[in-house]
């Protein structure tokens, strides 16, 4: 069933209430996950998706704002969800981006209290990742030819990348001067711009020289 649409519940003798109510809240969210937490803009346009599917849900429940939100509020939406048969890793993300916009509201003083605090999601299977052989990684670390600059920089990056298992999106915002070749360290910023300290081996300290 396509993701984008609007699961909602019959009010039952209560005024409709307009989107209108709600869609400054989840703005001013969007512009937090944009600038402060620096999420991707696919995870921001999902995330804006699922709370307004969510306010549409409680406006049509006759809530006048998000002041007023209950927590049977979230989850007779969660069990509405479920019985619209969403997959579960859809229904998982809608919960995870309801928990955090509680949190939020919370946090810019529009709530005292989480509604979503008993709120739980689907559980999702967990995959064990595909990896490469020894031989497999070898071959790809030395593919980069030595003889060029183009060449140098791409065998800097895989050497790195499999020394230290940064993040792609973490190496191409490396900056030189996080890197402590002396220590053999480097200062990395990851999700929720969190720094943290990850060690370099030789051979990556060596391309990258």
């Amino acid at each position: 069933m396509p993701d984008v649409k609007y699961a909602v519940m019959p009010a039952k003798e209560t005024a409709i209430i307009s989107i209108d109510a709600f869609e400054e809240n989840i703005h001013a969210y969007m512009a937090h996950l944009e600038l402060e937490r620096a999420v991707s803009e696919h995870t921001s346009s999902a995330y804006e998706s699922d709370l307004k599917q969510f306010a549409a849900y409680l406006a049509q429940s006759g809530v006048s704002g998000w002041e007023a939100v209950e927590p049977l509020h979230a989850s007779g939406w969660s069990q509405l969800l479920t019985e619209e048969d969403f997959l579960p890793k859809s229904l998982a993300r809608k919960v995870s981006a309801l928990r955090m916009f509680s949190r939020f509201l919370i946090s810019e003083k529009v709530r005292e209290d989480d509604f979503c605090e008993f709120l739980r999601g689907p559980k999702l299977p967990r995959d064990l990742p595909e990896t490469l052989t020894p031989e497999e990684i070898d071959s790809l670390v030395n593919s980069p030819s030595m003889a060029t600059p183009l060449g140098l920089r791409d065998r800097a990056i895989l050497e790195l990348l499999y020394s230290s298992g940064l993040r792609v999106s973490e190496l191409c915002s490396l900056l030189i001067q996080f890197i402590n070749a002396d220590e053999g360290f480097l200062r990395v910023r990851g999700k929720g711009m969190k720094e943290r300290l990850v060690p370099v081996g030789n051979r990556a300290l060596k391309a990258l020289r």
